[in-house]
């Protein structure tokens, strides 16, 4: 008795099965994304403090020339 393998099969996944998975892992996701996001915001400075002196783009190329 014989057996052989053919290893050129091309045993390929539906399309719905792998569009199930990505659409799960998407939906699974978005929520930490949002946590993450809303963390990181808390610390973001409503007003930025400007340094005397670099108050205009032209003064500030002055400065770092």
């Amino acid at each position: 008795m014989t057996v052989t393998y053919n290893s050129t099969s091309n045993i390929r996944p539906p399309r719905r099965l792998l569009l199930t998975l990505l659409l799960s892992a998407l939906f699974l996701c978005a929520p930490a994304a949002k946590r993450i996001e809303k963390s990181v915001l808390e610390n973001v400075p409503g007003r930025s403090q400007v340094v005397s002196g670099y108050s205009k783009p032209d003064s500030v190329t002055d400065r770092l020339a």
